[in-house]
């Protein structure tokens, strides 16, 4: 097992092998050339549109979409935009109720899920019975979702197909089914027979059906709800990222500003105890002579009181 989760082929017999699963992140207007392929194969992106093109028709695949391509069908598939692709293949044996051919169908979230996982797992195999049972709703989900009108069928009639070429090559433009006809080698009359007959629709609903296929196709690719919620989850980490950093900066400047207050406050104690103990030691110095002067300021003092009254008491006398 790999560190994302994923077993790596070489582990798992190829016989053992019931889903196969590729994601891939594809830039605009990348192309995958006419293919096939031995699986049966579901094609879904969470971002961006597809469009599959098969001999017999084409299909828009927007995001909550997806195209079913049976085992063995050519296909070629056209990205709009960036195109995250999650592909899962599926073994022929294994589908015996899926659709028969080509088709859009709708992913429910369910179907989005089963889907994620198996690309979160890499592959599901028969001999792990949680991954059976997975294949399992998986095939179900495929076999039982409905499908969504988003094909244009092309003629098959050489004289249709050059004025359905005609018609695509400008769809700005409005001309008419009698100027697309020139040069088909068919009536107006026989061109609108066969493109009813062979696409089941007439010219000009065909028309209008190519160009909502179109608008889709080259619509401006939104990301999925998933994706949203992702960079918006996103987003918030990194604002709470900021917040927790300019935190931290702030609590580191307090705590110097703290130290610094501190600092200067043990310096304000110790100039006053360094005063304090100034005064003591100089009157402890000075005690024994600064006492004598008292005294002897004391006996003036008294000495002069005295001869103040004694002055007085003989002035009362005369």
């Amino acid at each position: 097992m790999s560190q994302n989760g994923q077993r790596p082929d070489a582990l798992v017999p190829e016989r053992s092998i019931a889903v196969r699963s590729l994601g891939l992140r594809l830039p605009p207007h990348h192309r995958i050339e006419r293919h096939t392929h031995d699986w049966h194969q579901l094609v879904y992106a969470t971002e961006g549109v597809m469009t599959v093109d098969t001999p017999v028709g084409s299909w828009v695949v927007p995001p909550h979409r997806a195209v079913w391509i049976p085992a063995g069908c050519e296909h070629t598939i056209r990205m709009t935009g960036v195109v995250r692709m999650r592909t899962v293949y599926l073994r022929p044996d294994l589908v015996d109720r899926g659709p028969a051919a080509c088709c859009v169908i709708h992913v429910s979230s369910l179907l989005r899920e089963l889907i994620l996982e198996t690309l979160r797992l890499g592959m599901l195999a028969d001999d792990v019975p949680e991954e059976v049972r997975l294949a399992g709703v998986l095939v179900d989900q495929i076999a039982h979702t409905r499908e969504s009108p988003l094909r244009i069928t092309r003629p098959t009639d050489a004289r249709a197909r050059v004025v359905a070429e005609h018609a695509q090559a400008d769809l700005s433009a409005t001309p008419s089914i009698a100027q697309l006809a020139r040069g088909s080698g068919a009536s107006v009359r026989t061109v609108e027979r066969l493109f009813l007959l062979e696409t089941g629709m007439t010219f000009g609903r065909w028309l209008q059906h190519v160009k909502v296929h179109h608008a889709l196709e080259h619509r401006r690719p939104a990301p999925d709800q998933c994706h949203r919620r992702e960079q918006q989850r996103q987003r918030q980490q990194r604002e709470a990222d900021r917040r927790q950093a300019k935190d931290q900066r702030q609590a580191h400047q307090d705590r110097r500003d703290g130290h610094h207050r501190n600092r200067q406050a043990d310096r304000g104690e110790s100039r006053t105890e360094r005063k304090v103990e100034a005064g003591l030691h100089a009157v402890v110095a000075s005690g024994p002579h600064r006492g004598e002067r008292l005294r002897k300021q004391d006996h003036q003092r008294d000495a002069d009181s005295h001869d103040g009254l004694r002055h007085a008491g003989g002035c009362d006398r005369r």
